[in-house]
């Protein structure tokens, strides 16, 4: 009893050292008690090292490091891999270095949720000082991608960074200059023709590095260079404020549902530009073979040219008028999906100029196909050809309004009769599903024993009777 009593004040009175970030005292207590930094790695709920870090006591930091350097082996310790990405978030340089001195490895581990390394996360914060520290004790982190195919420069540009970017430029060592030209998963490299920093939009002061072979001039990224960013870059990447600490949960969940799209778009992007793109062929297949099937002449039961409305519910118009409006939803909804797949990509404007002229030709097509008949609608005739386009696209919007309420209102009913039957499968597979089981299975055998005995004693009272 009096040894956990003592535990309990040594604990205590380390705490109150490395709280008050008293070097002095905190040798004092490791002389008489070695080994308290051991205790304090058995109860308390984190690395001792971590704890004294989130106290921001740096001199005890240094002093814990020096005794104990086993608990700086930090890589594998989620809580301090969090604390180095929420320190380049808000720009804490004085902490970051701490830690990288601890272990210079951090500088090398993702964030799972956000796939980034630190330097990544300070570069598209636009944090200076932290990319400085990071690049310091790491210089090939300035390597990493990310998911993506992203590199440093990348989210510079894209988060709209001109400042984080020629810091960056400036650090490139030339073994590194390929970099520059890595192109990510959209598409996109930095210093390309078309790309905001290129040499019509980024003024080199001093291009002083000549090549020797042909006399070429080669850009000095070690040079000073003023960076004049693009209007239309700026209209296309809109500027990234600068995150504050109580948006740092939203920035996480939004960063990570972007992040996990854009994954699995590209994860997917074969199935989701092949699928489309083949009920699109099997839909202009289908309503160029439906005359063959559906002659124009034949397709009107008893050549009646005026229907009612209710003839559409109950079915009685012609059957290539249904068939003909189920595939102009599945075309119209495959030409949307490969509009958009497509428009992101280099020659994104002239495939969507030739996928409105191919849906202009189907219309045409339907046009031609459709019977011609009339539907009363109130007092008016409309057309054919008008009812059809009407009925598709109605159900079309009916079916995306329908999704979109089941999305956002019903949500959370959906979410918590989920886990509901989660929780109840749960408690029937780990409590009494063995037991339920073999109850019911004795009350069916005792239920078919019974029919059978019935059976029994039935069939032998009707031969007495015989």
């Amino acid at each position: 009893m009096d040894s956990a009593d003592n535990s309990v004040v040594s604990l205590k009175s380390l705490l109150d050292a490395v709280r008050n970030d008293d070097v002095q005292r905190l040798k004092f207590l490791l002389s008489i008690n070695p080994g308290i930094l051991d205790l304090a790695a058995k109860n308390w709920p984190e690395n001792p090292l971590i704890a004294v870090c989130k106290l921001r006591s740096f001199g005890a930091v240094e002093e814990i490091r020096i005794r104990k350097p086993e608990l700086a082996r930090l890589k594998d310790d989620g809580d301090c891999c969090d604390l180095l990405h929420w320190s380049c978030v808000r720009g804490d340089a004085e902490m970051v270095k701490v830690l990288v001195g601890l272990d210079s490895q951090l500088c090398c581990v993702c964030l799972t949720e956000l796939s980034m390394i630190p330097l990544q996360t300070a570069v598209i914060h636009g944090r200076l000082d932290v990319i400085r520290e990071l690049l310091r004790a790491r210089p090939e982190s300035l390597e990493a991608v990310t998911s993506l195919n992203e590199t440093v420069f990348h989210l510079a540009a894209k988060f709209h960074q001109p400042e984080a970017l020629m810091f960056l430029l400036k650090e490139v060592k030339p073994n590194q200059r390929h970099l520059l030209y890595v192109v990510d998963c959209e598409g996109f490299s930095v210093p390309t023709e078309n790309n905001p920093f290129s040499d019509e939009t980024v003024g080199h002061e001093q291009l002083d590095s000549v090549s020797e072979d042909n006399g070429q001039q080669q850009p000095n990224f070690h040079s000073e260079s003023h960076l004049i960013i693009s209007d239309d870059f700026v209209n296309n990447h809109p500027v990234l404020e600068v995150i504050t600490f109580d948006e740092l949960q939203r920035f996480q969940n939004e960063m990570i549902r972007g992040c996990n799209s854009r994954r699995w778009l590209l994860k997917n992007r074969k199935f989701m530009l092949i699928f489309p793109a083949i009920l699109l062929g099997l839909g202009f297949s289908s309503t160029v073979i439906l005359p063959y099937f559906f002659p124009r002449e034949k397709s009107i039961p008893n050549n009646q040219v005026v229907f009612q409305f209710r003839d559409i519910v109950t079915r009685h118009l012609p059957p290539v008028f249904y068939i003909m409006t189920l595939i102009t939803i599945v075309l119209t909804t495959s030409s949307i999906n490969l509009t958009m797949l497509l428009f992101s990509l280099p020659f994104g404007s002239l495939l969507f100029l030739c996928g409105i002229s191919t849906f202009a030709l189907y219309v045409l097509l339907t046009y031609c196909i459709m019977p011609r008949f009339f539907v009363r609608i109130g007092s008016h005739d409309v057309s054919s050809f008008q009812v059809m386009w009407t009925l598709a696209l109605g159900l079309l919007f009916l079916v995306a309004v329908i999704f979109l309420l089941a999305k956002y209102c019903f949500h959370k009913p959906i979410l918590w009769m989920k886990n509901l039957l989660t929780l109840a499968l749960s408690f029937l597979c780990n409590f009494r599903l063995k037991v339920v089981l073999s109850y019911l299975l004795l009350r069916l055998k005792q239920h078919i024993q019974r029919r059978i005995s019935y059976n029994i004693i039935t069939s032998h009272a009707t031969i007495q009777l015989q």
